[in-house]
């Protein structure tokens, strides 16, 4: 079963009431490379296109609230790193009167783009966490996920980020087509002894419209069997958790002291607010998209001071049904008092009652109040989530 843990803490230096704002993520959509995987918005990186970002998103934090105090800062892509060092550095400064003591101030890297001159100047703007893009030590993986660095890059690359930044995060990825159970363990074996602060650990999804689904349609790839994806999945939680790692959330895991506060107020469905192409921003049951056209970003901000935007309002079912989706993925799990007191009927009425079906099958844990994922639960999480939803 996921771990449990306690009630998260205010950062270092920061009181309860003292940070009240939403976190603030800024999407930076620039590649070197396409990885056959992603779908999250990306261009290729051009000098003039960069400068032109940084023209427009200087114009949209600049229409944000001016007492607007984020509890994070999260820079993800996109491969953020992938900007030349006196791009970074107008970045960062852009996001400098964001900055708070205490805060967690995370940056998305890439071993291959993340040079030391760009590593010093995160450490000197007091970047506090880094979310490392390492995805697997296989030559011949990384080669087939479009990844550009090679696996001597991950050591050499993470030996400089110890040295000068305070938490680390790694991305793992495994599933990948034509990878063997041994090879995955390889992987594991590898990442934990470089001992990161953090793991976030992923099955592969095949995403539509992506390279890598769309050699899958074509029968050109093979994905994993399902039963191997299995074996995968538990072994990642053996090895992490018994190197010492707390499994706080479906994919991840953390060392004392480095939970992703970022990423836990997403789970929590706290606000947040984004900036750059294709960020989303959450207010209550408010979303909101930017569009994924950096062309289209700049000239809106630019000629009408706002990017297009895509909106939407969920309805209190919708909401509901996310609360579920979202608690359920942590080793905090899911209040059955909260929810009654939230949607004004039991959780077991919600899902038309099979939430005690899953209990007796013992795919959900009961405790006291609380609903969890077992490890069994773990392997078919989405399964189990989608059947509780009204």
């Amino acid at each position: 079963m996921l771990s449990t843990m306690s009630p998260a803490q205010p950062a270092p230096g920061l009181g309860r009431d003292e940070v009240l704002g939403p976190g603030l993520y800024v999407h930076v959509p620039f590649c070197h490379s396409e990885c056959t995987y992603c779908d999250f918005y990306r261009v290729s990186y051009r000098d003039r296109a960069a400068d032109a970002f940084l023209d427009g998103l200087s114009l949209e934090l600049d229409g944000l609230p001016r007492d607007l105090r984020p509890r994070t800062v999260y820079v993800g892509g996109g491969t953020p790193s992938a900007l030349k060092v006196d791009q970074l550095e107008r970045l960062l400064g852009l996001l400098e009167p964001f900055w708070l003591p205490g805060q967690e101030r995370t940056f998305e890297v890439n071993p291959r783009s993340a040079t030391l001159p760009k590593i010093e100047l995160l450490q000197r703007a007091g970047v506090t966490r880094v979310s490392f893009g390492a995805q697997t030590f296989g030559a011949s993986a990384l080669r087939m996920l479009g990844r550009r660095h090679g696996p001597e890059d991950i050591g050499r690359v993470y030996g400089l980020l110890r040295e000068r930044i305070p938490s680390i995060s790694f991305d793992l990825i495994f599933a990948l087509p034509g990878r063997s159970l041994e090879e995955w363990d390889f992987d594991l074996t590898s990442a934990l002894a470089l001992r990161p602060d953090h793991l976030s650990i992923y099955s592969l999804i095949y995403e539509p419209g992506t390279p890598l689904a769309e050699a899958v349609g074509r029968g050109e790839v093979e994905p994993v069997p399902e039963g191997v994806e299995r074996e995968m999945l538990l072994l990642a939680v053996s090895r992490a958790t018994g190197a010492g790692y707390e499994h706080y959330e479906v994919s991840s895991y953390s060392l004392a002291g480095h939970r992703s506060r970022h990423n836990q107020a997403y789970w929590e469905q706290r606000d947040y607010i984004g900036v750059g192409p294709g960020a989303w921003t959450t207010l209550g049951s408010l979303r909101t998209m930017n569009a994924k056209d950096l062309d289209g970003y700049v000239r809106g901000l630019r000629e009408r001071g706002v990017p297009p935007r895509l909106e939407e309002r969920l309805g209190e079912a919708e909401r509901l049904n996310e609360h579920i989706l979202l608690r359920l993925r942590t080793a905090d799990g899911l209040s059955l008092r909260g929810f009654r007191e939230r949607a004004g009927r039991s959780l077991e009425e919600h899902s038309g009652g099979r939430l005690g079906q899953l209990v007796s099958r013992e795919l959900l844990a009961a405790d006291g109040d609380r609903i969890r994922l077992t490890l069994e639960g773990l392997c078919v999480a989405d399964r189990i989530i989608a059947e509780l939803m009204a």
